[in-house]
């Protein structure tokens, strides 16, 4: 079953041009990454996925039905289904209310077994290191890590079908980083989930993710397994993100290609390929026409006219 499907899809807000011609499907079960400079489209992207806002155009479907038409229909089952981990994890805490009463909130909303729900809390906690003493506490009185960890909680506690993780382990311990990984796969198996995530770190997308989809300046630049893509980018651009992470790309080590300039404005984007006025190994053509995603032999998808063209060697 497709879990996600994107076909087109644009998000213009005013003259800000966030998302523009976005194009995947997901499969149940899928754990995917989504990587790319602050700018590129990432959290709009997250925000569509999630049903906080719609699209301008394109298909946006959630289990064979337009995200619009959940909404419309029954909203509460939908953000049952479809959770989304925040970055901020402390913003996402009310500080009036104890971790408790957060957490009996969302079993009340969503007419979750008291007993049952809370043994499943009470089993996530513990896997994620945290004692039964926290949910006493309210958000100012626990640390940073413990909030994003209680933030995992709270959105695995419905048990959903699809987790948007938007930087999960974001200002963690590397040791703890470890565990928590481990965590999210383990649950991922055993609900049958759906992951999207988000990370600038490209050790968890690695460790992580099975796929990967490189966005630039709204768009998807290409889209391949993600073990394929760290040992042979076809973009230049995904070769220069993956360059400046030595120590997991698959070139030399203290070499990383540099990208000179700023990622552009997204109300008026460069003509032509997106990527052009910062691509190293940009021709003629690259100014003018704008390539579209199309499939190459080795099961990959990329908005390139020259791909391969840009090697880490």
């Amino acid at each position: 079953m497709t879990a996600i499907l994107l076909d087109g899809v644009s998000a213009h807000y005013g003259a800000v041009k966030s998302l523009d011609d976005v194009s995947f499907a997901v499969e149940q079960g899928g754990r995917v990454g989504l990587v790319g400079e602050s700018g590129s489209g990432k959290s709009t992207l997250c925000r569509l996925l999630v049903g906080l806002r719609l699209p301008s155009g394109g298909e946006l479907s959630v289990f064979d039905r337009p995200v619009a038409d959940h909404l419309r229909t029954d909203a509460r089952q939908f953000r049952r289904n479809v959770q989304l981990i925040m970055q901020d994890a402390v913003a996402s805490l009310s500080p009036r209310m104890r971790i408790r009463s957060l957490l009996q909130e969302v079993i009340t909303i969503h007419s979750l077994p008291a007993d049952e729900t809370w043994r499943w809390i009470e089993t996530l906690t513990a896997r994620l290191g945290l004692p039964n003493s926290v949910f006493e506490r309210y958000p100012h009185e626990i640390s940073g890590g413990q909030a994003r960890r209680l933030a995992i909680v709270r959105a695995l506690a419905l048990k959903p079908r699809i987790v948007v993780a938007d930087e999960p382990t974001a200002g963690l311990d590397v040791s703890v980083q470890g565990g928590l990984l481990n965590l999210l796969i383990e649950i991922q198996r055993e609900l049958s989930l759906t992951y999207l995530m988000i990370s600038h770190d490209l050790r968890v997308i690695r460790r992580v993710t099975g796929r990967m989809l490189v966005m630039y300046l709204g768009q998807i630049v290409e889209d391949g397994e993600t073990e394929a893509l760290f040992r042979k980018p076809a973009h230049p651009y995904s070769a220069a993100l993956l360059s400046t992470n030595a120590a997991h790309a698959p070139g030399k080590a203290g070499q990383p290609i540099i990208l000179h300039g700023e990622i552009p404005s997204a109300i008026n984007p460069p003509p032509g390929c997106r990527f052009h006025t910062r691509c190293p190994v940009a021709q003629t053509r690259c100014k003018t026409d704008p390539p579209s995603l199309r499939r190459l032999p080795d099961n990959r998808s990329v908005r390139c006219h020259f791909p391969y063209s840009l090697s880490f060697a």
